[in-house]
């Protein structure tokens, strides 16, 4: 049992390396899209030299671990090492990083606690967040604001 001075310990890390943490986090958020799309290239390049079936987009894809995007998950796509949670609108997400070891090992954290992974994946969604929206303003060239502005004359 974890004692409350250590709870506040771990949680106060994380506060003090919050921005640090985060670039972690971004950097984990990289490196897997990089393993899935390097896993979908190469299922595609099997298909093109005949080494699997019609389906190498799909082979491709059930060898990575797709996360973090509920619209493309289904029983083909994810894989049972996929960590779920709820995100603050209690809708069941995935959690990008897989393992939170070296996270919780770097930052001298004990990722057991639930204190401890409530922040970091509250920061994990922080980021799909903005994400979300650097992804809106570049596919909508900023006409949000452009309505925002209209709307507030």
């Amino acid at each position: 049992m974890m004692r409350s001075s250590e709870k506040h310990q771990g949680v106060k890390a994380m506060h003090i390396n919050r921005d640090r943490i985060k670039e972690r986090i971004q950097e984990k958020h990289r490196e897997q899209r990089q393993r899935v799309r390097d896993s979908r290239l190469g299922g595609l390049r099997r298909a093109e030299s005949g080494e699997t079936s019609d389906h190498a987009w799909c082979a491709g894809t059930r060898e990575a671990a797709v996360t973090g995007h509920p619209e493309v998950e289904s029983s083909t796509t994810r894989t049972p090492d996929t960590t779920l949670c709820y995100n603050s609108d209690e809708i069941l997400t995935t959690s990008a990083v897989q393992d939170w070891s070296d996270i919780g090992h770097e930052f001298g954290v004990n990722i057991h606690d639930a204190d401890v992974m409530e922040y970091l994946l509250g920061l994990e969604e922080e980021i799909r967040q903005e994400q979300f929206f650097q992804f809106y303003d570049q596919t909508n060239s900023n006409e949000w604001e452009e309505y925002f502005c209209y709307l507030t004359r």
